[in-house]
């Protein structure tokens, strides 16, 4: 089933800027944070008392009507994956060695 998560987009293009020989980034863009996801992620830092909080990030590649290459950046907090109870397993139902049966001894009347 999908769950329904509180997200932030944004878009991150080619760097047409770029020098030759540069540390400069291959691709740039910018992405716009929304209030609850920034709630969010200050909640999660209170809660595990940490200087960080893991987001995660999912990109497709897009073209724009100008026919520019672009991704399109969708954002989220990470959430905490939900520990499904492991099934108790029974162990097997006692069954009684079968009996080996003398045919002789059976009244077959033939």
């Amino acid at each position: 089933m999908y769950e329904e998560r509180i997200q932030s987009e944004g878009v991150i293009y080619i760097n047409d800027y770029k020098q030759v020989g540069s540390k400069q980034p291959e691709w740039t863009g910018t992405v716009t944070l929304n209030k609850q996801i920034l709630q969010d992620l200050v909640s999660k830092m209170r809660e595990q008392n940490a200087d960080s909080v893991e987001m995660r990030i999912a990109l497709w590649d897009r073209v724009s009507k100008k026919n520019k290459e672009f991704k399109f950046a969708r954002l989220d907090v990470v959430e905490e994956k939900k520990q499904q109870p492991k099934p108790i397993q029974e162990s097997p139902p006692i069954t009684e060695e079968p009996h080996s049966v003398d045919i002789l001894d059976d009244n077959i009347p033939f």
